[in-house]
């Protein structure tokens, strides 16, 4: 995870890298904090990537909706977040959906938790 850091050029996601190592610091059960999975999470994404995520609601707990409307911005940007667990796709079989706009969404579990550590 270290080494993950030390290579990072960019140095906004060194902030959140810094940030992740400093949670684990603090962090009561270090065995159950997933060190590995904030970095390699991190480590997958692109600056818009970092932009779109900040823009997710985090207090719409269970409700689903579409971060940009229903347009196509920086659709492949939520589609990677999607593939990298942070949110889900609730789009389902909604009826009228155009595929090519952006898909509804929630923030997953671990998406909620690895948002906290953009914030600090």
């Amino acid at each position: 995870a270290l080494q993950r850091y030390l290579i990072e050029r960019d140095e906004e996601k060194r902030r959140i890298f810094r940030n992740i190592f400093l949670g684990f610091a603090k962090a009561d059960d270090k065995v159950k904090f997933p060190l590995e999975k904030f970095t390699h999470s991190l480590s997958q994404l692109s600056q818009i990537d970092i932009e779109v995520l900040r823009y997710v609601k985090v207090d719409e707990y269970g409700e689903n909706y579409q971060i940009y409307g229903n347009n196509a911005s920086r659709i492949d940007n939520i589609y990677s977040l999607i593939s990298l667990g942070l949110l889900l796709n609730t789009t389902g079989t909604r009826g009228g959906i155009d595929p090519r706009n952006s898909p509804f969404v929630k923030l997953s579990p671990f998406g909620r938790e690895f948002i906290e550590y953009l914030k600090k």
